[in-house]
Formats: structure tokens, sequence, C-alpha cells
């Protein structure tokens, strides 16, 4: 079962792990359960390690999860509804719509109704374009989820953002030069 704690941001995977904004990367590189994350190929100090998470209604739930240094930056999560087998011939705008129709049912169920629904960018969009380019954010005082699209790579992501730990954790890294 897939939770997310409104509270705290903690993420509840199928997989029976957690992983929360106070995961070091040390940490979640020790837990068994991610033994097999694999490297996305992002240069250090970032890290960015993906993972199968489980299955969600028959589904498989794909997770990555990003580091700088040990700070945890975000969590990415994306429902596969295309299937075994599929290919890029697969792929179409109007099954991406669905796929963020899909995401974005599952934050509400979680999460309760989202804060901000974007729609600077669907403007005289239509059908699935006009979903696609709506970014769909939940605020809370641990950060953000967010149901979104990436047009250049193609896929459709919830991601867990932990506020604006970025600069941090880069003027921490900086620091210690």
């Amino acid at each position: 079962m897939l939770s997310i704690n409104r509270f705290t941001g903690e993420l509840a995977l199928p997989i029976g792990a957690s992983i929360g904004p106070d995961t070091t990367r040390d940490a979640f590189a020790s837990d068994p359960v991610f033994a097999e994350a694999r490297n996305a190929g992002s240069p250090p100090p970032y890290v960015t390690l993906s993972f199968d998470a489980g299955e969600l209604d028959h589904r498989p739930l794909l997770a990555s999860v990003t580091f700088y240094e040990q700070t945890l930056l975000s969590i990415s999560l994306t429902i596969d509804a295309y299937g075994p087998g599929a290919t890029w011939d697969d792929y179409s705008l109007e099954s991406e719509a669905r796929s963020k129709l899909l995401h974005e049912a599952l934050l509400t169920r979680l999460l309760g109704e989202p804060t901000h629904r974007d729609h600077r960018f669907a403007f005289g969009k239509s059908g699935a374009e006009e979903i696609l380019t709506q970014p769909v954010t939940w605020e809370f005082a641990w950060g953000r989820a967010i149901s979104s699209h990436d047009s250049k790579g193609g896929g459709t992501y919830i991601t867990l953002a932990f506020g604006n730990r970025m600069n941090d954790a880069r003027r921490a890294f900086d620091a210690r030069r």
C-alpha cells in the first residue's frame, strides 16, 4: 500500500519501506530493500537512484530519489500505465494524460484536494495537451507534492519536493570545500 503522511511528508511504499525528508543517502543505500536501486547517471554531488517500488492496483510503481550529498531533495513516482512490453510506439499524449489524471486521483485520495492548478500554460490548448500542461500542486509545511508532465522527456510523474533544501545543501557542500 502507498501512503504519504500529510504532516511529515514520509512516503510508505508498497514494497514495505518508507522514505522521509530526513532519510540520508547513506541510510537509503544501507537499507536492503533498496539494494537494487540503480544510479540514473547524475553527476556528484547529485545522485539520483531509481528502483521498483512495488505495485499499485496491479500496475508497476517506479520510483527515484534525488540526493545532494546526503540531503534528500525529492522523490519521484510514476505508475506504469502502459503495461509490460510497451515501446515508444505505444506512447501518445492521450496515454500520458490518462497517466497524469491517474496520478492526480491517487494524490487526491491520499492528500485531499490540491492547493493549486497552474493554468498558465494551458491557454489555447484542449484535450490531452491541456491536461499535460497544467501542473497540480499540494502544499504542506514539509514541502509539496506535484503531478506534472515532462514534455521533453515524455514522462508523467508525482514529485515530492522537500522544501527549499537545495540551497541549504549547496551552501553546506561549498563550506566544506
